[in-house]
Formats: structure tokens, C-alpha cells, sequence
């Protein structure tokens, strides 16, 4: 059996845009950075509202679903981010 290639776990989103800090540039960096905390923004709003509509008792497959992929996907984002602040990159 073939070893999966790491690309293949990644977030929808980021094996579509390529990761945030390939380039060297620091300006581009900074702009990935930027990308990164709007990115993480956009997903905290969606999963407040993932979260009102989410029923109280007996929550639907679908929705835990939506719920668990969006976590991820923020997962991901904060982590880059974290990457970037330990590297000292974009600030």
C-alpha cells in the first residue's frame, strides 16, 4: 500500500491556496498572516452560527458534521499562525 501524501489531509481551503508561508517574501508574509487571521475571523462566524442553529437535544448528523469540519479547518489556521509567531515571521 502506498504512503498518503500529507497534502492529502489538509484542509479544502488550504490544499486550494497552498500554504501560507511557502514564500520567502516578508511582505508576502505578512500578507498570508493577514489572510490567515481573516480567514480565522470568517470561521469563528460561522461556527456561532453552526452553533444557533444547532437544537439543544438530539442534534442532527449534518450539522455535528458542519461543526467538526469548521473546528478543523480553524485548527489549521490557528497552527499556521502559530508557526508564523514562532518563526517571527510578519510581524
Amino acid at each position: 500500500m502506498a504512503a498518503a501524501s500529507s497534502r492529502e489531509y489538509q484542509p479544502e481551503w488550504l490544499a486550494r491556496n497552498g500554504h501560507p508561508y511557502e514564500s520567502l517574501n516578508r511582505k508576502s508574509v505578512k500578507m498570508n498572516k493577514t489572510k490567515l487571521e481573516d480567514k480565522l475571523k470568517e470561521l469563528d462566524e460561522k461556527i456561532a452560527e453552526v452553533n444557533k442553529r444547532m437544537p439543544a437535544h438530539s442534534a442532527k448528523p449534518p450539522i455535528m458534521t458542519e461543526l467538526f469540519e469548521l473546528e478543523d479547518e480553524r485548527d489549521a489556521v490557528l497552527k499556521q499562525l502559530e508557526v508564523l509567531k514562532k518563526k517571527k515571521i510578519g510581524n
